[in-house]
């Protein structure tokens, strides 16, 4: 196996591919290809790096040149919790630093040491679909002390926590404050969901089934200026949420399902997701140089330089 920036322990905590192959089994061929539609979406915004190294030079009218260089940090660290069940959330964090490059990345639940529950079926699929290879199972003890170690590494790296950090200790948490040497991502909770159904249902066809199988772990509220517009499955026992679309963007939810173009209105949501978009995720803020460092060197003169 090839030597990675992770402590070895790792090794003794991976999920074993006896546990992913049961869960493929498990994930209804449909459900495979909307983790697969997921898959592709973030390609298709985030584009894949495939140099190591990227230089930029430019001379400049003084006559000194200058040199950028980019290149993808040495790891990526998701930290997730016992209660990571999306599979489109989770997919939404773990594939986008192997799309900027980042060569060793490291996917790791943290729960209890007795007990835990086990990993959500769609979930291991869809890390399996990424060609996510490393997948662990830590306490909260191994957790703190993989942070520690990877701050004290001195390679570049960056760590991303889209759940809850509860049972990290004081000082891993401190490590992720001041550390130079990581990155920290943690996004908007993801609390609730919204979506709005427009009074001709045919504008929407809002396939709240899989909205719901795709965050199994938070309540979907449901709006319509026209109850009536809504099928009964869409909103089962809880009722719909009257109101106009400007009424529905005033609650100022942070993320949504909404039709139209996306730039038809106007909303303070972080991320605005249209009709055939129930399975698919997108956290803002990571992109490609998120997971980049850049070096600059200038020099005085320029043999292109003329006088």
């Amino acid at each position: 196996m090839c030597p990675t920036p992770f402590p070895d322990w790792i090794q003794n905590r991976l999920v074993r591919d006896r546990l992913f192959q049961q869960a493929y089994d498990r994930v209804p061929p449909e459900r495979r290809a909307v983790l697969k539609t997921c898959i592709a979406r973030l390609h298709a915004l985030m584009g894949q790096e495939n140099c190591a190294v990227r230089r930029e030079s430019a001379v400049h009218s003084s006559g000194a040149i200058s040199h950028v260089t980019r290149r993808p940090v040495a790891w990526s660290l998701l930290l997730l919790n016992e209660e990571a069940v999306s599979p489109v959330r989770v997919l939404a964090a773990a594939l986008p630093p192997l799309l900027a490059g980042v060569e060793h990345v490291l996917v790791a639940r943290m729960g209890k040491a007795r007990g835990r529950a086990p990993w959500s079926d769609a979930v291991l699929t869809g890390l399996e679909l990424a060609g996510i290879e490393m997948v662990a199972d830590l306490s909260p003890r191994a957790a703190s002390s993989l942070l520690l170690e990877m701050a004290d590494s001195g390679s570049m790296g960056v760590v991303l926590c889209p759940d809850s950090m509860e049972g990290v200790s004081r000082e891993a948490g401190l490590c992720l404050a001041e550390s130079p040497n990581i990155r920290f991502w943690k996004p908007r909770p993801v609390t609730e969901l919204a979506v709005f159904f427009p009074e001709d249902a045919d504008d929407a066809d809002w396939d709240c089934e899989l909205i719901r199988w795709a965050h199994p772990d938070v309540p979907l509220l449901v709006w319509s200026r026209d109850a009536d517009a809504v099928p009964e499955y869409c909103h089962p026992g809880a009722g719909v949420h009257s109101g106009s679309v400007a009424e529905f963007q005033s609650q100022e939810y942070d993320y949504v399902f909404m039709p139209g173009s996306g730039v038809d209105f106007s909303t303070s949501a972080s991320l605005t997701l249209p009709p055939g978009f129930e399975g698919s995720w997108f956290w803002p803020g990571l992109r490609q140089d998120f997971f980049h460092t850049e070096a600059l060197a200038w020099g005085v003169t320029s043999p292109w330089h003329e006088e």
